[in-house]
């Protein structure tokens, strides 16, 4: 039930999932780690075909808190190779609600 709570909470679908979640109440704050499942189809950003992924990089992103606890999002970021567009990043569903902190290894 928590894990459906976040992905909705996150507004996330398939093939996006929660992989895990750590709460640290003395640091105040949530750790949301996500993940596709494999083999995963993503949409050009450009053109909007489907395409399978290429390759990924860690990235974290902050996001509004839950409650008063400082919110961090630790997930791949993918990459398609489209024909048409060529090498393109996807967009992620919550990047709208939030900034990149840095990249991971």
């Amino acid at each position: 039930m928590a894990v459906s709570f976040l992905e909705d909470a996150l507004e996330i679908s398939s093939p996006w999932f929660v992989k895990d979640c750590r709460f640290d109440k003395d640091l105040g704050r949530i750790d949301l780690f996500l993940d596709f499942h494999e083999g995963a189809f993503f949409e050009c950003p450009e053109c909007g075909r489907e395409r399978k992924v290429l390759d990924s990089e860690m990235r974290e992103w902050r996001v509004p808190g839950f409650f008063q606890y400082k919110t961090l999002i630790h997930a791949p970021l993918p990459r398609v190779e489209c024909e048409v567009c060529g090498i393109r990043t996807v967009t992620v569903p919550w990047s709208g609600k939030s900034d990149v902190l840095e990249r991971g290894v």
